[in-house]
């Protein structure tokens, strides 16, 4: 028998995620809304979180006894002892609560050979594969095709059986288990198909046998973007005034051209709610689970290609990351709206395998991220002041990260070894102001640095030749991932930006529309917009100047951006540029074409026209409406900030929907807001046309505003009903005091000059599921 074939292609880690919980909300607690405004926490602790796990029978039940709080485990927390009477019938009232289920899939760590199967667990329902040989990945590959050791040491553990599993996968000391994690179930709104099993977020005690660590992979992968919505008047102006804002309006000239033929200009890889055999869909013949995927798709098309040369917008593929849907453990055909860790890990991995066994391996390729999960959930992969040594993770087994964030960082790095440039959404704020702080995770990781090529090689052997770059390009910092953040057309962070999130670049990213006819898309607002411009930037940059490495692509991006006044929140004290495609293909000529002929096919930035709104019914406001205005002091990431909240005093009920969770989403996934901008004083409010069977409540609606000092300001509204017409809400029918008297919240917006906000509600769907949804919101003349 011929030995295994060594293949220099990315390490894929996939993990498919679990079952979902049936139970009914619990009461206000840590990561609850309950009151206006009221934040979830940010201290609230890994839930689950895998742990070190001492040599046991592999018949022993591994799992933990639970804790006599609601609160998750803390993953740092030893386990609480055994009860002594745990086998005895639990009697009504007697303060024992039974033990969590047992998740359906696992993911573990084994310090295994490259070509070595992953050891089967216990019990003969988990069954076993390397988490790099699922589906489409496994065909690439083939049957002797080995990737590199660091890649091949995760296992996925699916339970097979009829019935709920007893325990974990258990494993025998020889097995060399480092670390087994669950890969945790979604939270969604309807789920019925699993039966009575339902599952209940608690921490695994240690297995039984020498495992390092386990760790659950939730579903907080989520796309970064707040859908607004629109008619097509309303969105052909947005799409015009998005252009203009990034600097993308087409000159009405061509760029040398660089897309003929299928091997050589860059490709972008959209990692995201679409598979690759799915890239022939339109936004408007998609599902809305889909419609993501297809979005971020036709923000590289429209940035790269203003032109539209031909062969333009077949640079680009899509990878899978949302894998799942409530119904089963398993990944759909088609996707569903639900991503993991894992899923995003194997995503990753298929991306960069797709890229090296195909024609388009000669190509640069960029890892476009729309999407991201809380840092809670897994971020530091190394100590404070140790972040060089990150690398150490894909040489000694370790026990100090999560397995599931450790899958996603491996297929990073071998990513970035093969010169791949993964590019990630800065992260979105989905609840009240300061609710969520700090990048999300992969884009916070570019406090990383990347791998030189002798580090590569120590890790992944013998790779393809990096590419010569430009000694005209300087770069500074050589990062493991790059950040792109989201401003208005006045490079104000948008509404619903993360405090202490902005990485070292910035873009438009405030309700954009790309694309035309049956392509065009919704009003969106997010970092995923940004990180879809600029991943089609660096696809231009890096199609006519080839020679580049990543880091160049970038510190080129960089050096063509507009110094703001936004610091950087990476741990460098820098300020954040605002990157245009004018400036950056003027950059890229005074480099690459120097002396001669370079056409600029980008008009330069500038200020577009205010949208128009349909027409709308009024909404009917008592008179006078006098809200009771309070006023504390928060922690808003590292710096104390007031927050007034005004309420109107005779409600008699305090709103309590789930906490924005990333996994909580409304049902149909479409985006509700359509837009809902405050013109002149009032609010509109209008819903997606795809929604159907008549009005919609929206329960406690909440506009929330950042001062201009950097305090936050909130007024709760009148539930109100939206049909198939746009609803006004006068905002001068409601009356607030700031501190320097009664003023009506209209008054209070235009005195201060605030720009935008956002507008939080609940919104209960056809099943009774409640979410909180926040939608980004213009305020405009």
């Amino acid at each position: 028998m011929s030995p295994p074939t060594r293949l220099a292609l990315p390490a894929l880690l996939f993990v498919a995620c679990g079952q979902q919980p049936t139970t009914p909300a619990p009461e206000p607690g840590p990561g609850r809304r309950a009151g206006l405004l009221e934040p979830v926490p940010s201290d609230i602790s890994d839930e689950g979180g895998g742990a070190d796990v001492a040599s046991v029978p592999k018949t022993t039940f591994a799992g933990p006894e639970p804790s006599g709080s609601d609160a998750p485990q803390d993953p740092g927390r030893s386990a609480p002892p055994a009860l002594s009477d745990a086998g005895a019938p639990a009697l009504v009232g007697a303060g024992i609560r039974p033990r969590p289920p047992v998740w359906r899939r696992h993911v573990a760590l084994v310090d295994k050979a490259p070509a070595a199967p992953c050891p089967a667990a216990s019990d003969p329902g988990w069954t076993a594969e390397r988490l790099f040989r699922r589906g489409a990945v496994a065909t690439m590959l083939g049957d002797k095709a080995v990737l590199p050791k660091p890649l091949e040491r995760f296992c996925l553990y699916t339970w097979a059986g009829k019935t709920a599993p007893l325990a974990p996968p258990a494993f025998a000391p020889a097995d060399k288990v480092v670390r087994v994690d669950p890969d945790r179930e979604v939270v969604v709104p309807q789920v019925t198909s699993l039966g009575g099993d339902p599952a209940d977020q608690a921490a695994l005690a240690p297995p039984a046998d020498k495992l390092v660590r386990v760790d659950p992979d939730r579903e907080v992968v989520v796309p970064q973007v707040a859908h607004l919505g629109g008619d097509p008047a309303v969105r052909a102006a947005l799409a015009d005034a998005f252009l203009r804002a990034v600097g993308a309006q087409p000159a009405g000239v061509a760029g040398p051209p660089v897309h003929g033929g299928v091997e050589g200009p860059a490709r972008v890889a959209v990692v995201d709610t679409l598979g690759f055999a799915e890239a022939g869909l339109d936004y408007t013949a998609a599902a809305a689970r889909q419609r993501h995927g297809i979005a971020m798709a036709e923000f590289v098309h429209a940035l790269r290609c203003p032109d539209r040369e031909a062969g333009c917008r077949d640079q680009l593929f899509h990878a899978q990351a949302f894998p799942y849907g409530p119904a089963s453990p398993l990944p759909l055909a088609s996707g569903g709206p639900l991503g993991s860790l894992a899923s995003l890990a194997h995503a990753l991995g298929e991306a960069v395998v797709r890229w090296q066994t195909s024609d388009m391996r000669t190509s640069p390729l960029v890892l476009n991220l729309s999407l991201g999960w809380d840092p809670r959930y897994g971020d530091p992969l190394t100590p404070v002041g140790q972040e060089a040594t990150h690398t150490d993770l894909l040489v000694t087994p370790s026990a100090a990260v999560a397995a599931t964030v450790q899958a996603v960082h491996a297929a990073m790095v071998y990513g970035t070894c093969l010169e791949a440039l993964p590019i990630a959404a800065a992260g979105n704020n989905a609840g009240a102001a300061c609710e969520q702080t700090g990048l999300m995770a992969p884009a916070s990781w570019e406090r990383y640095p990347a791998p030189d090529r002798a580090r590569c090689e120590s890790l992944f052997g013998t790779l393809p030749a990096w590419r010569a770059g430009d000694p005209a390009v300087a770069v500074t910092r050589r990062a493991l991932v790059y950040g792109a953040g989201g401003v208005d057309a006045t490079t104000t962070p948008i509404p619903i930006a993360r405090v202490n999130g902005t990485p070292p670049r910035v873009l438009p990213a405030f309700q954009a529309v790309v694309g035309d006819g049956a392509r065009q898309t919704d009003v969106l607002t997010g970092t995923s917009i940004s990180a879809a411009s600029l991943s089609a930037l660096a696809a231009q940059v890096w199609s006519h100047h080839r020679v580049l490495g990543p880091h160049e692509v970038v510190a080129l991006l960089d050096a063509s951006g507009v110094a703001t006044g936004l610091s950087v929140d990476i741990g460098v004290k820098a300020r954040a540029k605002r990157i245009g495609a004018h400036d950056a293909f003027a950059h890229l000529c005074t480099i690459r074409y120097r002396g001669a002929a370079c056409p600029n096919p980008y008009l330069p930035p500038t200020s577009p026209a205010p949208a128009q709104s349909a027409a709308t019914i009024s909404a009917p406001v008592s008179l006078p409406r006098r809200l009771t205005c309070t006023s504390e002091t928060v922690q808003c990431g590292a710096t104390p900030v007031t927050r007034t909240r005004c309420d109107d005093p005779s409600a008699t009920s305090t709103p309590v929907v789930p906490a924005s969770e990333p996994w909580v989403r409304p049902q149909p996934d479409l985006p509700l807001c359509t837009r809902c901008p405050v013109r002149g004083g009032k609010l509109t409010l209008a819903l997606h046309p795809d929604h159907t069977g008549g009005a919609v409540t929206l329960s406690d609606p909440v506009l929330e505003f950042r001062r201009s000092d950097g305090s936050y300001f909130g007024a709760r509204l009148v539930q109100v009903t939206v049909g198939s017409e746009p609803v006004e809400v006068d905002l001068a029918r409601y009356t607030v005091d700031l501190g320097a008297g009664p003023v009506t919240l209209a008054d209070a917006l235009a005195r201060e000059g605030i720009r935008g906000g956002t507008l939080g509600f609940a919104y209960t769907d056809a099943a009774g599921a409640t979410s909180w949804l926040v939608s980004a919101v213009a305020v405009e003349d």
